[in-house]
């Protein structure tokens, strides 16, 4: 389960540089289809069905190349470490000290307002 959760950074950059991509391959695939306006349907069917597969190679090309989160994530210690003023170091534990608060007083259950069916009975 960890695994999927591993990926979830990249995909979600990879769509983020998708929208970049799409927008570069979708002005060249423009230009080109003007420029190519009075040439074969068979040349301009060609040049949309290679600007889908770029649409859908450069995203995988970008998941492939961006690094991994696993790998940039250094093994958490559960410690950090403070500097002193003598120069070394202290380890302390990175988990928030919780303080212990007094219970919020409870509240008593308000008084219910009539409904429509006890204002009838009221009338």
């Amino acid at each position: 389960m960890n695994s999927a959760f591993s990926l979830v950074e990249p995909l979600g950059w990879t769509l983020l540089h998708f929208l970049w991509q799409g927008v570069i391959v979708g002005l060249v695939l423009w230009i080109l289809l003007l420029v190519s306006r009075k040439s074969s349907a068979r040349l301009r069917y060609n040049l949309a069905g290679a600007g889908l597969l770029i649409m859908v190679a450069w995203p995988i090309m970008t998941f492939l190349r961006l690094p991994v989160v696993a790998m940039r994530q250094a093994a958490p210690t559960g410690f950090m470490t403070l500097p002193t003023v003598s120069g070394t170091s202290v380890q302390t534990p990175n988990a928030i000290e919780t303080k212990a608060y007094p219970e919020p007083p409870r509240v008593e259950r308000p008084v219910a307002l009539p409904g429509h069916r006890q204002l009838k009975r009221l009338r």
